[in-house]
């Protein structure tokens, strides 16, 4: 049985606006975290509906080493941060 790809949005502008936000952890100045659950793959990039702000170290040092239980020891749910950020976003694109 063949399964279709997924559909990945993608926005510049949109990864713009999360980089204006602050890191999530500690609200140093972030850069955009591809967040890829269940849509990404090897090779592959999620969409960007799945992006997170958080800042160098944060990314690095505390999601990529440590895993998703990054998260969970710093009180982040991160797909309810992904839906803020987008209904924030399309507030503003779509007023």
């Amino acid at each position: 049985m063949l399964f279709p790809k997924p559909i990945k949005w993608e926005s510049e502008e949109y990864r713009d606006f999360i980089r204006d936000h602050v890191c999530l952890n500690c609200g140093r100045p972030s850069q955009c975290h591809h967040e890829p659950f269940k849509n990404g793959g090897m090779g592959t990039k999620c969409s960007d509906s799945h992006d997170l702000p958080l800042c160098y170290e944060c990314h690095i040092e505390g999601r990529h080493r440590q895993g998703f239980s990054w998260y969970e020891e710093n009180n982040i749910d991160p797909k309810w941060e992904m839906i803020k950020l987008l209904t924030e976003f399309l507030s503003i694109k779509f007023p």
